[in-house]
């Protein structure tokens, strides 16, 4: 059937196959583009995040690495080692008052005796003696090695991003203060650096877990969430508790007419340990509806310029062979 049909016609099936086939090539390849800048854009974004999450984490360890220095003065060091206590809340009150008005959320200076036991918390001055060094390795590690260390711990109520530094007194080691601050402190921080918002998800087995009274318990495999500022994403929160989340670093979640990435970043212990999760919240709706509405308008392009060249390939063969015809030349 095809050996009967014109010259003409063959020629023009001929190119409309090259031309679709061209076009689609192009497409498919622009697809194969876009695909590879969305997982670009999501990798850089991750690790952006990534960089302020360990910058903020930084700046806090600066700053209570200031506060220590005012605390090691030759007077508080003296009132800790003779342990004297009423002592040492005045000389610490002006430091513990100052950094609770940071921006950190923090709240704890805490000194610990060498057996153990605590001996001052700034935030309760009348309970001490109590010993929870079975209860916090943190603890048990700093009167072992006597040299400081910094990461999140669970402790009796709460996960806490805390510092402990040895203090000596005449060369002796007289024990160790903490300062601890909520770790929402960095939610905070996304989200009036980037309006970002997130969640933080601790592990079941944190002893007495606290949970905050205005968020509904919500666990994702051996994590429990404990803090979030999810104020514009409610349908978030009930999504992942019906879908396999894993805390992949990188996860996209489309809810509704809304796109989501979700970054999650380990928290981890002075032994480098993951013991939480905190996830970043993006709303990409925006930057996908843009990229949609530039890939139909694409899109739209090609088809159109699919026609126009057929149209002008069927015409202009036309006229060519009647011109051909007109003078009587054979068609090679």
């Amino acid at each position: 059937m095809f050996k009967r049909l014109s010259t003409q016609t063959k020629t023009f099936i001929f190119v409309t196959v090259v031309v679709f086939s061209f076009t689609a090539i192009l497409i498919r390849s622009f697809d194969v583009f876009l695909e590879h800048q969305h997982r670009f854009m999501h990798t850089r974004s991750y690790q952006h995040i990534n960089i302020f999450y360990n910058y903020v984490l930084n700046e806090y360890q600066l700053s209570t690495e200031r506060m220590v220095r005012r605390l090691q003065s030759p007077d508080t060091l003296e009132a800790f080692a003779t342990h004297n206590r009423h002592r040492l809340y005045e000389l610490t009150f002006p430091i513990w008052d100052s950094f609770k008005q940071d921006e950190h959320h923090s709240n704890v200076i805490h000194y610990h005796l060498p057996n153990g036991n605590s001996f001052l918390r700034m935030h309760e001055p009348d309970k001490y003696d109590d010993n929870i060094s079975a209860l916090r390795v943190a603890l048990r590690h700093i009167h072992q090695h006597q040299e400081p260390i910094v990461g999140f711990e669970k402790g009796v109520y709460a996960l806490a991003y805390r510092t402990f530094t040895p203090l000596f007194y005449d060369n002796r080691y007289i024990g160790a203060v903490e300062f601890g601050t909520r770790p929402d402190y960095i939610l905070d921080r996304f989200q009036k650096s980037y309006d970002l918002q997130g969640m933080i998800f601790v592990q079941k087995d944190a002893l007495n877990l606290y949970q905050e009274q205005d968020i509904a318990p919500l666990s994702i495999g051996n994590y429990t969430l404990q803090f979030s500022n999810l104020s514009k994403h409610d349908d978030l929160i009930h999504q992942l508790q019906t879908i396999h989340y894993g805390f992949d670093n990188i996860y996209g979640l489309e809810i509704k007419d809304k796109i989501y990435n979700l970054y999650s970043f380990d928290m981890k212990d002075f032994q480098n340990v993951a013991i939480a999760k905190i996830i970043i919240i993006e709303d990409v709706t925006m930057i996908y509806n843009n990229i949609d509405e530039h890939l139909q308008l694409m899109h739209f392009v090609i088809n159109l310029m699919r026609i126009l060249i057929l149209v002008i390939v069927y015409f202009g063969f036309r006229r060519m062979m009647r011109e051909l015809k007109k003078h009587k030349q054979p068609l090679q």
